[in-house]
């Protein structure tokens, strides 16, 4: 397993904006919180950057990512809108930009919504009553048919969903509702084979 957040604090020119992806104290700062144009901030690193930080094209290797996320802070005013709060975790394609995954919407003080990301479609999963809009979501791509088990805070939800073939090069991906929400990244990891 490696650390994507500590390989990062070693280098010296990465390619995301420090005001919307940055180091804090127990990670990384991930959101703006001003409104922008776009409606959602993404952090992928490139294939390309996986080979650099890891060798032999590391993004077909690529068999899992895992990322602990807490909701730090958020504009209120966001809840009452049509695209709400949210926050979440891909893999995606790097021929193609189809992906898969978990994204979190915040319902309220006391409750998220889990639902599945495939090629930019959601659909809900689960509710969650919660204390804190804290989560632990992680990817397993299957070595030998590349389908990806979700898994919420150690329980997987449902079963493997079809993605693209095992050895096709994929890149994790964080991203937020841009422009009022902000989440802490504590951990970002991936497993490659």
């Amino acid at each position: 397993t490696l650390d994507l957040l500590e390989r990062f604090t070693q280098e010296e020119n990465l390619p995301f904006n420090t005001e919307s992806f940055s180091p804090v104290d127990g990670g990384y700062r991930l959101g703006t919180g001003t409104d922008t144009e776009a409606n959602l901030l993404r952090i992928a690193p490139s294939a390309a950057l996986l080979d650099t930080f890891y060798g032999n094209q590391a993004a077909t290797r690529l068999s899992s990512v895992e990322a602990n996320m807490t909701l730090t802070t958020f504009n209120p005013a966001l809840a009452e809108d049509d695209q709400g709060i949210f926050f979440g975790l891909l893999l995606e394609s790097a021929a193609d930009g189809n992906n898969i995954g978990l994204r979190i919407e915040v319902v309220n003080s006391n409750a998220i919504n889990i639902l599945l990301v495939n090629n930019n479609t959601t659909t809900f999963l689960r509710q969650r009553a919660v204390n804190v809009a804290s989560v632990r979501l992680r990817l397993n791509r299957d070595a030998s048919t590349g389908a990806v088990t979700l898994v919420f805070n150690d329980e997987a939800l449902g079963t493997p969903v079809g993605f693209v073939l095992p050895n096709d090069p994929v890149v994790p991906v964080l991203f937020v509702r841009d422009g009022g929400v902000i989440v802490t990244v504590n951990d970002w990891r991936v497993t490659l084979r």
